[in-house]
């Protein structure tokens, strides 16, 4: 089998302008069941780019101007690893938090988490890195699979819960199924407060 082990991010960029409420950015697009209706795609999104990495670009239009947020996913070739970055720009001289919770499966990658349960089958414990960077380790507990998630900013703040059932209309759409439970460690934070 070829398993899937990292599925999906749910990203959240919290803006803290001074004496006003927070504005919150999503740039995850989840569906889950029994939700109304579904976007196809996100509507800050402006463009997709591939040029040896994977990146979205998205653009907020906010009270405090425009922010624009440039997620880059980049495989490391021959390898099981990859890197995900987050580059945020707009917003100037407001702090910002960004909130990164991943969403874990470890599975076939033919195969979708239906089940209720995730907690009874996953283990999950805060690890750093060899050089001593924020992460986590998740694994499966008969031993077989694991992933370890790490940041080079931030901390991990563990907050282990199932989500779900997320829903991928586009797999219902192709006839194939389309409901799954995933399952997070925590969440990764980081900020700035000058908004730098």
């Amino acid at each position: 089998p070829r398993p899937a082990a990292r599925s999906q991010v749910a990203d959240v960029l919290r803006i803290e302008p001074p004496g006003e409420d927070p504005i919150e950015l999503r740039m995850s697009g989840f569906h889950f069941v029994g939700e109304g209706q579904r976007l196809m795609t996100h509507p800050g999104l402006e463009r997709f780019e591939h040029d040896g990495a994977a990146r979205w670009v998205y653009r907020f239009d906010t009270p405090i101007g425009v922010v624009r947020v440039v997620k880059s996913l980049e495989v490391a070739d021959g390898h099981n690893g990859c890197a995900l970055r987050y580059d945020v720009a707009g917003g100037e001289g407001v702090g910002w938090v960004l909130e990164l919770t991943p969403l874990v499966g470890l599975r076939d990658v033919h195969e979708l988490e239906t089940g209720a349960g995730l907690g009874e089958r996953l283990v999950s414990r805060e690890l750093a890195t060899p050089e001593g960077r924020p992460g986590v380790l998740v694994a499966g507990r008969d031993g077989h699979l694991g992933v370890h998630l790490s940041t080079d900013a931030g901390r991990f703040e563990v907050r282990a819960r199932e989500w779900g059932p997320v829903e991928y209309v586009w797999e219902k759409r192709r006839g194939l199924d389309g409901e799954e439970r995933l399952w997070s460690p925590g969440t990764f934070v980081c900020g700035s407060e000058r908004g730098d």
